[in-house]
């Protein structure tokens, strides 16, 4: 009974995370060209309301980093973030804009004056701008991508498609239904003039279009005032790799060892678990942090005082630890394999240096290249303290 219980499950959250969106884009291109909509109203309220949350959700899950840090060919998202964090509460704003020029148009239309009723369409169009953007960034990927990343991608689309679908089928609608204002003279001929085109609905998206010039000023103000560029909405957009309208370019890619529960930990936050260099491991380039280098140097030290007991803590290391660190796939487990290694850190580093005459030297050279480590002993002058990291 449980089995049923939870393949009944499975198949509504596989309903409701798939085949909804997918569902909700099709009904909003048919409602576009209906001149009598279905129930209009209460699926463009569902696309934006489960849309927004389904890709916040889906872009948190993916765990994209900027392009300043390697992408680990072990697992994880295989290309960096499409924007810059550094930028993302930018493209929020606008987001936020975006909805808010919707939410006028769509359902205080009636109520609005002719400008006001442009100022939403014009909110409209700044965030059906950024759409746009978004989607010409990272549609291009879906060409090069395969498996889960392409349909990753492709449902990151279908919130900003879905959003420019709501917005011209309200602006449209709203336009045919919006009340006729009579025009009124003014003593100022210029006064008069505007008011004669705003009393007309037909001049709305052009005017709109002018009007979404104060509205990005007036944003750009604001977000230079909390230490964001002028021209952040773009940046957020050039500052990536691996993207269509990318302009930066990544290090290499690298290889963590998955062999070993400490380098695993260093998919942890970097914070917590502070990389400080690259290294090589079996001709591979990793990533390393102080943690790695103790344990490694640790090991070292038993292999050249005990063999014997270091071939049993390699053979217990190697049988528990590589299935162990198979399932650290996310940050939040790295960073609690970091903390529980911390107290045998702690241990391996005292053995360090009860025992070893130069630990610091000996730890500082755990996987670095053969040639920087010959030329750290030409440095020193003596090669009996230089101990050289086999991996």
């Amino acid at each position: 009974m449980s089995n049923v219980y939870s393949g009944l499950i499975l198949l509504l959250m596989t309903l409701f995370f798939l085949v909804w969106p997918l569902a909700l884009t099709v009904i909003n291109i048919i409602n576009l060209f209906l001149k009598k909509p279905i129930h209009a109203a209460g699926f463009e309220i569902a696309t934006l309301s489960c849309g927004s949350i389904m890709t916040a959700l889906l872009y948190g899950l993916l765990d994209f980093q900027d392009y300043e840090t390697p992408i680990n060919l072990w697992g994880g998202t295989q290309v960096h973030a499409p924007v810059a964090s550094w930028y993302l509460w930018t493209v929020l704003l606008l987001g936020a804009v975006g909805l808010i020029g919707y939410a006028m148009v769509r359902f205080c239309h009636s109520k609005l004056p002719p400008l006001a009723f442009v100022l939403g369409i014009a909110m409209m169009m700044a965030g059906c701008m950024e759409c746009i953007l978004w989607i010409v960034q990272i549609a291009g990927r879906l060409v090069e991508t395969a498996g889960d990343d392409m349909f990753a991608i492709f449902y990151l689309c279908l919130f900003p498609a879905n959003f420019i679908l709501c917005c011209l089928s309200a602006s449209l609608r709203a336009i045919r239904a919006y009340p006729v204002w009579p025009a009124k003279q003014y003593g100022n001929p210029f006064v008069s003039r505007c008011a004669s085109l705003l009393s007309r609905s037909r001049h709305w998206p052009w005017l709109a279009v002018l009007a979404m010039v104060p509205i990005l000023l007036l944003l750009t103000l604001i977000l230079v005032l909390f230490g964001q560029a002028p021209d952040a909405v773009i940046r957020a957009f050039t500052q990536t790799s691996d993207w269509t309208l990318s302009q930066q370019i990544s290090p290499p890619p690298v290889q963590i060892d998955t062999h070993y529960l400490c380098t695993v930990s260093l998919r942890g936050h970097r914070k917590l678990v502070r990389p400080t260099r690259y290294g090589i491991r079996r001709g591979e380039r990793i990533i390393v942090n102080r943690q790695l280098c103790v344990a490694n140097a640790f090991e070292q030290l038993i292999q050249e005082r005990t063999p014997r007991f270091h071939r049993l803590v390699r053979h217990v290391y190697d049988t528990y630890g590589y299935p162990i660190s198979r399932h650290i796939k996310t940050a939040l487990a790295a960073d609690v394999v970091y903390l529980i290694m911390k107290p045998l850190e702690w241990l391996f580093l005292a053995v360090l240096y009860l025992f070893d005459l130069k630990p610091e030297n000996r730890i500082a050279l755990q996987y670095l290249p053969m040639r920087e480590v010959e030329s750290l002993k030409k440095q020193v002058g003596s090669n009996k303290d230089m101990h050289i990291s086999r991996g």
